[in-house]
């Protein structure tokens, strides 16, 4: 019985990845992302708000 002959597949050069583009978030959206859920947390944690006595 013949030995089927192998497979050749052409061999393609791979294709250089395109440089990526600097991508920089708005500093408003920045400064709310990271201002809002501070304020909170300090609202929340005040010795003297309710919700702090409510949650312990």
């Amino acid at each position: 019985m013949p030995v089927p002959a192998a497979v050749k597949w052409p061999v393609r050069r791979p294709t250089p990845a395109t440089v990526p583009r600097p991508h920089q978030r708005p500093l408003m959206t920045t400064m709310l992302l990271t201002a809002v859920p501070a304020l909170l947390a300090v609202a929340v944690l005040r010795p003297g708000s309710g919700s702090y006595r409510r949650n312990r």
